[in-house]
């Protein structure tokens, strides 16, 4: 068979259309045609069929079935259907929708999708099952929800290309929930961003960012932590490619955040690494925060007068005074505690010793904070 076309077609209740054990070199189309009733059976349905391509317009039915088919092109153009099932070892290198396709339930369990392009409004569409050898692409598309369930592709992409809501005050979110895959957006408006137990190999944005990463959950806290800081890493290229510098250091910090808790506790393997990071955070929040490395200055000056106080015995010698005076010397690592004088000891000097190395740093880290938005 070459080529096979229904045009202005009404099929009555009861009926369906079936094609079996049929091989189309060409193309066949399917034209404004309507399946309407209540009825289970009211289905189109391709079983072990080979097609280059095939084309469904403005078609209304209430299962669409295609099974152990080898199909090039399969071009779905304002269709309607309570569900599309591509099931059994169905090959399929190019799936495509146009022109606002309605679907309840969007069932794809295969081996090869190439190819996506949807236009989609006011659905909830979700993928289910889909293992693909090749990329997956959503191009050019109007979306309002997305859900993408068990999607696996094997070392190769998820795109996202120009996708964004149909209409302005409505809102786009992607779901992905057992996702294995690298992950592209490209252009798109993306108002929220969801993943479950989800594992991301890479996440790339070309002029786009979700405006919100709402949730991230993964049986195993380390990956999805792992998941997070790729995400934020990504981000912060991203502004930083813009030369965004604001949003640069935002995402930065969020992405160190991450990263030290993706590592591996009780932290032996990364020690030296944990440690940097943890006095970072506390010092200046990662470079961030001018505030946090003042309030650092203070508790530390006040842990160190302290300590000095109980090493010459504070209960009998110190008043309230001396105490101020001695956190003041702290505070200033140039000069030396003038109680030292008196209680030449070794252990208020090695506790001066310590204080002069960590309020100098506490200063560095304060002031590094303050040109944070002066650096390259």
């Amino acid at each position: 068979m070459n080529k096979t076309e229904l045009t202005e077609k009404f099929f009555q209740q009861d009926k369906e259309l079936l094609f079996e054990d049929i091989d189309i070199k060409e193309s066949i189309n399917i034209n404004n045609s309507t399946l309407r009733s209540n009825i289970e059976k009211d289905k189109i349905t391709f079983i072990n069929c080979e097609i280059d391509s095939l084309q469904i317009n403005t078609l209304v039915c209430k299962e669409f079935i295609i099974k152990d088919c080898k199909i090039n092109t399969l071009i779905f153009y304002g269709v309607a259907s309570e569900e599309l099932r591509i099931t059994g070892n169905t090959i399929l290198k190019t799936l495509v929708f146009q022109n606002t396709c309605e679907f309840g339930i969007l069932s794809l369990d295969h081996e090869i999708i190439v190819e996506t392009y949807f236009e989609i409004y006011k659905n909830k569409i979700n993928i289910l099952n889909i293992s693909g050898r090749y990329n997956v692409a959503f191009i050019d598309s109007s979306i309002n929800f997305l859900k993408i369930w068990n999607l696996r592709t094997m070392n190769k992409s998820i795109k996202f290309v120009n996708i964004q809501a149909k209409k302005n005050e409505d809102e786009l979110k992607i779901n992905l929930t057992y996702t294995y895959a690298n992950i592209d957006f490209i252009s798109c408006k993306i108002n929220e961003l969801y993943l479950e137990n989800t594992e991301l190999s890479s996440v790339n944005f070309l002029n786009c960012s979700p405006k919100e990463l709402t949730t991230v959950r993964h049986e195993d806290k380390k990956k999805e932590y792992k998941i997070l800081r790729e995400y934020y890493r990504q981000l912060k290229k991203k502004f930083s490619e813009n030369n965004d510098l604001i949003n640069r250091v935002k995402f930065q910090c969020i992405e160190l955040e991450y990263f030290h808790k993706s590592l591996d506790k009780p932290y032996t393997k990364d020690l030296g690494v944990s440690i940097i990071l943890f006095f970072n955070k506390i010092s200046n929040y990662y470079g961030a925060r001018w505030y946090i490395g003042v309030l650092y200055l203070i508790i530390v000056s006040n842990i160190f007068s302290l300590a000095y106080c109980f090493s010459i015995d504070f209960c009998e010698i110190i008043d309230f005074n001396s105490y101020f005076n001695v956190t003041l010397d702290i505070l200033n690592p140039i000069q030396k505690i003038e109680l030292n004088k008196q209680h030449p000891m070794f252990l208020p000097k090695f506790i001066e010793f310590l204080s002069r190395i960590f309020i100098s740093y506490g200063y560095y880290q304060t002031i590094q904070a303050f040109r944070i938005y002066g650096k390259n």
